[in-house]
């Protein structure tokens, strides 16, 4: 299994200096100078490998839980999440099988079509999105009492940060499954080859986080 842990950190890192570049933010954003730059990757990696290796054992691969397609191959994972800026967000697995297309870069955004759900790996259980906690600063919850008509997502650096809090997402998940990997946690999901694990925002283009090579 193929992962590439050296780009996703350095996207992350790339993607700080260009948060801390931008000058004159609101003041909602500007207290994020310092929150980015204590964004811990190996104690967020930790948490992933620990609520993934529950759950693979619970729902992904249990017989008793997955009764209908248990014996299905898969073509490949895809963790979806709803929003970044909530407390703990969860984030789903969905088996995908009849791709008709492979993906082979990590380094490219990717616009799923044209595959099917395995029947019974759809909504599963995957991980926490405790890495984007300090995102709800951000929340119209948060925002309300001060801010009551801030449409945050339209200021200034706004999508600097996001990009900051994804491409942590994507740096700590790549460390999870490698190490997860390593230990064969993964071992006994059915994959189909050149299968993948991707994620995605729900309604976004995916970005591949490993890849099974023919």
């Amino acid at each position: 299994m193929e992962t590439n842990t050296e780009y996703y950190s350095s996207e992350f890192n790339a993607s700080i200096q260009k948060f801390l570049a931008l000058k004159d933010l609101h003041p909602i954003l500007d207290e994020f100078r310092t929150l980015v730059t204590n964004v811990d990757i190996e104690s967020c990696s930790a948490k992933i490998v620990a609520e993934l290796e529950e759950n693979v054992n619970k729902f992904w691969t249990n017989p008793a839980f997955r009764k209908e397609n248990f014996d299905t191959s898969l073509d490949a994972i895809l963790l979806e999440y709803s929003c970044m800026d909530e407390i703990d967000s969860k984030v789903y697995a969905y088996g995908l099988i009849d791709m008709k297309t492979q993906f082979e870069e990590f380094e490219k955004s990717i616009q799923l079509e044209d595959y099917d759900f395995c029947d019974d790996f759809q909504s599963l259980p995957a991980f926490s999105l405790s890495i984007s906690n300090d995102l709800y600063k951000t929340h119209w919850e948060s925002l309300e009492d001060n801010y009551p008509n801030l449409e945050i997502y339209f200021e200034k650096g706004w999508n600097e940060l996001m990009s900051v809090y994804q491409n942590a997402l994507y740096a700590s998940l790549t460390k999870a499954l490698k190490l997860l990997t390593s230990k064969g946690s993964l071992n006994t999901l059915k994959m189909n080859n050149n299968f993948s694990v991707l994620i995605q925002e729900h309604d976004c283009n995916a970005r591949l986080i490993m890849k099974k090579r023919a």
